[in-house]
This record gives C-alpha cells, structure tokens and sequence, in this order.
C-alpha cells in the first residue's frame, strides 16, 4: 500500500477507508492481496482530482515525459534513464523536440517536486520510478497507446 500511494496522507487514507468498507461488505476481518488489488484498480479507474488537477497543469514536453516513462516502467520497482525514455519515442514514432540534457532537467524537477524518485545508475547517469506507483498506473492507463495495467506487480 505504501509503494502504490507514497505514503501521501490523502491517497492513503481513501485507500484504507475503501479497504475498510470492502472488509465490512464483504464480512472479512482480514485484508488479502486480492482485496487490495481490486481498490487500487478502482483508484486507478477513478483517479483523485488531484491527480488530474496535476496533469492539467503540465505542459506539453512534461506530459510526453512521463507518458513515456510509465510505458518503460513495467513494475513499480522499475527505473528508466533518459535514454530509455528517448527510445521509446523513436519505437513509438512520437517526435521529441528535445534534447537529453532538457529531458534531464524535466525528470530532475519532477524529483525535487517529490513526484518521481531518482537512482544513480552510472557516472553521471540517473534512472527514475515514480514514486507511487498509482501516478504511473494511471499515466500508463490513460496516457499511453496501451491502455491495460497489471496491478498484480
């Protein structure tokens, strides 16, 4: 649970008053897997209007990025590098009209900005995740030609 909200105050909590509901609904006293697979697909199906709040407020070169990304990103655990973002662009056939090194600073911002986290991968080369896995699971759904997800990563 903490991996798929970051441990944010508010996704947390709607998490685990979802969980809650569902364990009285279902007359469980005990929480599985399963149980919360089914809630994160929800949030995912039905994002937090902060969520989309955030998104509307992107431009055009950041939007890509993360699209992109979340499409590198097959598991939470996951990280890609600049390079492996550009690739995908070219396999997509989706013009960039960037160069590395902005890529670098939109990525390296969104780290400061605690949306993604950021992992030294070689000298002088970082790779990055998202930091809940929510945000990529519904970048990934809503955001990027392959619209299915596997939430049992």
């Amino acid at each position: 649970m903490f991996r798929f909200t970051a441990g944010q105050p508010f996704s947390t909590q709607l998490l685990c008053k979802s969980l809650v509901e569902r364990l009285n609904e279902t007359h469980k006293s005990k929480a599985s897997q399963d149980d919360i697979h089914i809630l994160a697909k929800e949030l995912v199906d039905k994002p937090l209007p902060q969520m989309t709040y955030f998104w509307d407020r992107l431009n055009h070169e950041q939007r890509t990025a993360l699209s992109l990304m979340s499409g590198e990103l097959e598991k939470p655990e996951d990280i890609a590098a600049v390079h492996n973002i550009l690739n995908s662009a070219k396999k997509r056939q989706i013009e960039l009209d960037i160069q590395t090194s902005e890529l670098e600073l939109i990525l390296d911002e969104f780290y400061v900005d605690g949306i993604l986290e950021r992992e030294r991968i070689g000298e002088g080369q970082y790779g990055y995740r998202f930091r809940a896995d929510l945000m990529r699971l519904w970048i990934r759904k809503n955001y990027l030609e392959k619209p299915t997800i596997d939430l049992q990563e």
